[in-house]
């Protein structure tokens, strides 16, 4: 009733609830919707780490295809004569092939060729036949090779200790492809740093990947290792350590669904950091406006009132006058 009473009151007043209001909506729905792009945005970079990933894994399928339709392994398979393949497999083809892994079995699931590479660039060194541990989720995909191609890349997986390989079969044929076997070819691949950095020139992104431990993830923190617990996990964007950055994550998983890395890479926060910016300049922008309306509207206001009051004032005096002539007219009479 008061503000009633008193309109100077009145205007700042509203002013004040407009502007509340428009904070308030600032808030909930324009800084909103700029974190709901930037999640979008992030996430979309982390599918585009995956998706590169793909395509760099996607050329061990290719290999494993014109290996598998090669003579050598067809005559191995037939003959059981390994000697050339035994050789044309040395450490040099196998790295200009990008392949650290191979085995051959034949249609009754019995190993006939395998060999590792172990160690990097020079020092690599061959050793065959390749231990059980690294051929034994291969020898699972003899026979069901149609299911394993129907996988993406980064969903034929599997890790041995620290080490995470890649890997695709085929089946042997001869060259012609004019014959062919039950008898499978499979090559694999070790994600390591060289792969990595492979993936980072293509996404142009930095990149780091993560293994994912019995007791958690090494030096993770706690969002990332319940994100990672979540069955559902796929991409997602996290917080940092530092305010103005956020990490966008994709999960790796092996062949049977069982989380084993994670891949992580870090981003401005530029798109809420310019979001905000200009949603507090276009807030300031109204303040602004909404300040110089209300002064120029409390000004008016004033003026007016002040006429108002000058206006009553004369035409009391001009009762007064009438009201004195009257008196003077009754005293004369």
């Amino acid at each position: 009733m008061k503000l009633l009473r008193h309109p100077l009151l009145l205007i700042p007043a509203l002013a004040a609830l407009l502007m509340l209001i428009t904070v308030g909506l600032a808030d909930r729905v324009l800084i909103a919707n700029f974190a709901q792009l930037e999640q979008a945005d992030v996430e979309a970079k982390s599918t585009q780490i995956v998706r590169a990933l793909d395509a760099e894994l996607g050329q061990l399928a290719a290999y494993t295809l014109d290996h598998a339709q090669w003579d050598e392994p067809f005559r191995l398979v037939m003959t059981g004569r390994r000697g050339f393949l035994d050789i044309s497999m040395q450490t040099g083809v196998l790295q200009t092939i990008e392949t650290d892994l191979a085995l051959v079995i034949d249609a009754k699931g019995t190993d006939l060729f395998s060999v590792l590479l172990v160690g990097e660039g020079a020092e690599a060194r061959r050793v065959t036949p390749a231990p059980d541990s690294v051929l034994a989720p291969m020898r699972a995909f003899h026979g069901r090779l149609d299911e394993l191609a129907a996988r993406p890349p980064h969903q034929r997986l599997f890790r041995v200790g620290d080490q995470i390989y890649a890997f695709y079969g085929a089946r042997i044929t001869n060259s012609t492809r004019s014959v062919k076997t039950d008898a499978s070819l499979f090559f694999a691949r070790r994600i390591d740093a060289t792969e990595l950095a492979r993936v980072r020139r293509n996404v142009v992104l930095p990149l780091e990947m993560r293994l994912v431990g019995v007791g958690g993830i090494p030096g993770a923190d706690s969002q990332l290792e319940q994100w990672v617990a979540n069955p559902g996990a796929r991409t997602a964007m996290l917080p940092t350590a530092q305010p103005d950055r956020v990490a966008g994550v994709a999960l790796l998983r092996d062949i049977s669904g069982k989380p084993i890395a994670v891949l992580r890479t870090e981003l401005d926060r530029g798109i809420l950091n310019t979001g905000r910016r200009n949603t507090w300049l276009l807030v300031a922008a109204i303040a602004g406006l909404l300040t110089v309306f209300v002064g120029v509207a409390t000004l008016l206001i004033h003026r007016l009132r002040l006429s108002n009051r000058a206006r009553e004032e004369e035409q009391e005096r001009y009762r007064r006058v009438v009201a004195s002539l009257r008196n003077a007219l009754r005293w004369w009479t």
